[in-house]
């Protein structure tokens, strides 16, 4: 059976606050509201979606039951973390891409598989952002380059150092967005988390169902011209702000009661 409506929702900033905190509406809403079909939207890998819901006591201990857009739209699942689609970058650009990070010394940078990420240049500051995200790790290896990678990821607190990676990249085939103001991504041209959420719609035989995004970030921009109506929450960046259809205060009753009201779904 079809659901009333689909409400896709970036996790970083949208779901979670900025201290990883889902409000208690959100929760009771994510665990009885069955009218409705939730699509986390995340630039997270699979494994640091499941720690955002579990310090959350949300979905503990099973496979997520939530169709899920991971890694920026470039690793889709449907209910129960089966794996819908994979969209990895061409091998020419990902050889380019590899090596315009490993010419960039002390630039903390991940690669992302479905399954793995594998890290360049440790610092500090990289270790610390990827260990708060829930992003887990391995050191880039010798067999690394052979791995078929969706994603690149740098992490600065330095916005020169991830300026300068968008510069080199920019002539290559591939999407950059900025997640947060200190991190940058990189994905194959034409994939982001709006191409993500329309293939797994369409695999989940859900056309034509109402269509609303949430989401705080320069990643989320993609979702909203494909949407029917778009959100944001209010201390996002302006950037995004100006990109949506109406903004929400989280802060009285959360990010999706604004969002099921406006759809007539509330109460």
């Amino acid at each position: 059976m079809k659901p009333a409506a689909i409400i896709c929702f970036d996790l970083d900033g949208t779901l979670l606050d900025h201290q990883g905190v889902i409000h208690p509406t959100d929760l009771h809403i994510l665990q009885n509201n069955r009218q409705v079909c939730f699509i986390p939207a995340t630039g997270r890998v699979l494994e640091g979606a499941r720690q955002a819901f579990a310090r959350n006591r949300v979905f503990p201990n099973q496979p997520l039951p939530l169709p899920l857009v991971t890694q920026n739209g470039t690793v889709t699942y449907r209910p129960g973390e089966i794996l819908q689609g994979y969209f990895p970058f061409p091998a020419g650009v990902q050889e380019r891409l590899l090596q315009i990070c490993l010419d960039t010394p002390d630039l903390f940078t991940l690669f992302s598989t479905p399954d793995e990420m594998h890290m360049l240049w440790p610092t500090e500051f990289g270790m610390l952002e990827a260990a708060y995200y829930g992003l887990p790790y391995q050191p880039f290896r010798a067999d690394s380059p052979g791995c078929v990678f969706s994603k690149m990821m740098c992490i600065s607190d330095q916005p020169e150092r991830l300026s300068q990676v968008v510069e080199r990249t920019r002539a290559l085939p591939v999407e950059q967005a900025y997640s947060m103001s200190t991190i940058m991504e990189c994905t194959p041209q034409g994939t982001h988390k709006g191409t993500g959420l329309i293939s797994l719609v369409a695999s989940l035989g859900f056309e034509g169902v109402p269509l609303f995004a949430v989401g705080d970030g320069g990643n989320d921009l993609g979702m909203f011209g494909l949407v029917d109506r778009s959100f944001a929450p209010l201390d996002s960046p302006p950037e995004v702000l100006e990109r949506v259809n109406q903004v929400i205060d989280p802060r009285p009753e959360g990010i999706l009661t604004p969002i099921l009201r406006w759809a007539g779904l509330a109460g």
